[in-house]
């Protein structure tokens, strides 16, 4: 199995993606899954989401993490059982996972026009910046992914994309960033890695 790009992050982080180029039954053959992960993989209706779901616990053979199995809480996140921390991704013909000691978050994107359809709902006036960017498609939808990213590592309902979660300006192609989050009255700093691709984004997000 090919691994398109792996990451070590500063502070015990790293990252793993894969481009999914193999049919379903070649990706059966990569990974043993749990009792769980095979009901799991056999309530997926998708064929295309059933390779995601397979690429994705192929991944888990790179992080070299022993005796290790993806679970689910009641709010249907991802969790490990080896008291790490891990965030799964999938964008069309890519899948990725990231692991980490603390709690994390990580998205990847691939630029769609259709991005511009949901800028009511998750672009605040103060990250209008992005309008200076070379390509807005591609501002848009690295900022899309920082929200995702944050909104995965804090597991919160009802968190407002828009307002409850601020990205702070930064500059075309940067690769860190940071973000503030406001909820229930308090406010949260994250820091923000970012990827840029020519076809895909994607952004980690943690609290330092």
């Amino acid at each position: 199995m090919p691994l398109y790009r792996s990451f070590k992050l500063e502070k015990n982080k790293s990252l793993y993606i894969w481009e999914i180029k193999e049919s379903l039954k070649d990706l059966e053959k990569e990974v043993t899954l749990s009792l769980n992960d095979e009901e799991k993989l056999l309530s997926i209706k998708s064929a295309q989401r059933k390779k995601e779901f397979l690429a994705s616990r192929a991944l888990l053979n790179f992080t070299k993490l022993q005796n290790t199995e993806i679970k689910y809480n009641i709010d249907g996140a991802p969790e490990l059982d080896n008291n790490k921390y891990i965030s799964i991704t999938h964008c069309k013909n890519f899948a990725g996972i990231a692991i980490g000691n603390n709690k994390l978050g990580f998205d990847l994107e691939i630029y769609r026009e259709k991005i511009f359809t949901i800028v009511p709902k998750f672009l605040n006036k103060n990250e209008e910046f992005i309008y200076e960017f070379d390509s807005i498609i591609k501002g848009l939808t690295l900022i899309w992914t920082a929200k995702e990213a944050i909104y995965k590592a804090i597991s919160a309902k009802g968190i407002s994309f828009k307002n409850n979660i601020i990205i702070s300006p930064f500059k075309n192609e940067q690769k860190k960033g940071f973000a503030r989050v406001y909820l229930n009255q308090k406010e949260m700093q994250f820091s923000l890695n970012f990827m840029i691709e020519k076809n895909f984004c994607g952004t980690i997000a943690y609290i330092d």
